[in-house]
């Protein structure tokens, strides 16, 4: 991370929530005595142990996430000193699906924890032209983020430099992205989130139905009319629809060709999967159906497979991962498909 950040300003290193100090030492590694280096964490037992270890850097206590906590409160012999650029790796986990608050300029935000730790990283760090920051992949595509993702990006450019599958850190289990923010002094950005999305996403547009099944599995027992193939999750396998042993009459009927993804369970490419028979078929509450008449199946699954990346970080829940309706709309969006209800 510390190899991100640009070599053309001195000045001092920030790393707001430091941990054991490993992005710091880094970036001591690089710069050496070009910079100073300023780090706060909200536990005492840390700052305490960087005091000993690490007594020629500014050492400070902050807690991120608590509007009552003082900007900056450093040791007493020590000033604090303004960061001009930051190294961030938030905390990413959390219980639950609430928000967390932030200020940023004077607006009040609300957002995941991982972005409500940067942003008021950034707020309290109003002389950083730029940070490098390591964040889940869904902070880029989910609807929770969104404003605050806009309020980011009207003050700071955004560039994505990595991109990381799940488990590649250890602690954590998500899809991670490396970024880097960047500012001009005295610039304001218009807001626009097209800059956090990689190029090569950027398609022509083309429109695709998108229907949900409705149909839960405990109520798909058959009635008296002639039933139909019930497809569940474990139906989609290797990008094709398996043929399925239950039958229902519950629940809507639609027809192929289509491509249909899991709406909860952990994502897969293999579980993108075309269903290229034109028999009428009914969908469990857990799939998801895409189908254009402009693009056939095979093709259709292919603009999402190329882009699969950004749809598995729009999966989200601390438990078993799940893609909301809102969420997939703003993923097909991004990759040039634009949904509509299907008729």
């Amino acid at each position: 991370m510390a190899a991100a950040l640009p070599d053309d300003q001195n000045g001092v290193i920030g790393d707001l929530a430091v941990g054991g100090g490993a992005l710091l030492d880094a970036a001591e590694d690089r710069f050496g005595s070009r910079r100073q280096y300023f780090a706060t964490d909200v536990d005492p037992t840390v700052t305490e142990a960087l005091s000993r270890s690490r007594a020629y850097w500014h050492i400070g206590r902050a807690d991120l996430l608590s509007s009552a906590s003082p900007k900056m409160s450093c040791r007493h012999d020590d000033a604090c000193p303004q960061p001009t650029q930051l190294l961030l790796n938030p905390p990413f986990s959390y219980r639950g699906n609430r928000g967390f608050h932030s200020t940023l300029r004077g607006d009040e935000l609300r957002s995941s924890r991982a972005l409500a730790c940067v942003i008021s990283a950034l707020d309290r760090s109003p002389m950083a032209l730029a940070a490098v920051v390591l964040l889940p992949r869904s902070v880029l595509t989910s609807e929770i983020d969104k404003r605050a993702r806009e309020a980011v990006r009207a003050v700071y450019s955004l560039e994505l430099l990595a991109e990381y599958g799940r488990g590649t850190f250890a602690g954590t289990n998500a899809s991670t992205v490396l970024v880097r923010l960047t500012q001009e002094p005295g610039v304001r950005r218009q807001a626009s989130l097209e800059a956090v999305i990689p190029p090569f996403v950027r398609k022509a547009t083309q429109s695709v139905e998108l229907y949900r099944g409705t149909t839960p599995v405990h109520l798909s027992d058959s009635g008296s009319s002639p039933p139909v193939e019930f497809i569940h999750s474990d139906n989609l396998r290797g990008g094709k629809v398996a043929k399925a042993s239950r039958r229902t009459t519950r629940g809507r009927r639609i027809r192929g060709p289509a491509v249909l993804l899991p709406r909860v369970g952990r994502p897969a490419v293999d579980k993108i999967a075309v269903l290229d028979r034109a028999d009428e078929v009914v969908l469990s509450d857990c799939i998801f159906a895409l189908k254009s008449s402009t693009l056939g199946p095979d093709e259709l699954r292919a603009r999402i497979v190329e882009n699969y990346s950004l749809l598995e970080g729009s999966y989200g829940g601390s438990c078993a991962p799940y893609i909301t309706r809102v969420r997939l709309e703003h993923f097909l969006s991004t990759v040039g498909l634009v949904p509509k209800t299907w008729s």
